[in-house]
C-alpha cells in the first residue's frame, strides 16, 4: 500500500469516527462524563479520567493512537 493510500485511509477512518462521535455525543455524555474516550470503527475501545492513563490503556491493548480518535467528553455543555 502506498503512503498516500495509507494516509487517505487514516483520514477517512478519522472522519468516520468523528461523525460517529457527533451522532452519539448525547449518550456518550451520559456514559462517559468528564472522561477521555478512544473511538475506533464506531466503538468506544477505552476510557479514562486522564490522558496519561488513556495512553497506557491503548498501549496495553496494542492500539496505535494513529488508528483512534481520542476526545474528552465534558459532563456539562461548554459554550465558548
Amino acid at each position: 500500500m502506498s503512503l498516500i493510500t495509507t494516509e487517505l485511509q487514516l483520514l477517512n477512518n478519522a472522519n468516520n469516527n468523528l461523525e460517529w462521535l457527533q451522532k452519539h455525543y448525547k449518550q456518550l455524555k451520559v456514559d462517559f462524563p468528564d472522561k477521555f474516550i478512544a473511538i475506533k470503527n464506531g466503538k468506544v475501545i477505552a476510557s479514562s479520567t486522564t490522558m496519561e492513563k488513556m495512553l497506557q490503556k491503548l498501549e496495553q491493548i496494542h492500539e496505535n493512537t494513529d488508528n483512534v480518535l481520542i476526545k474528552f467528553i465534558y459532563k456539562m455543555t461548554i459554550i465558548l
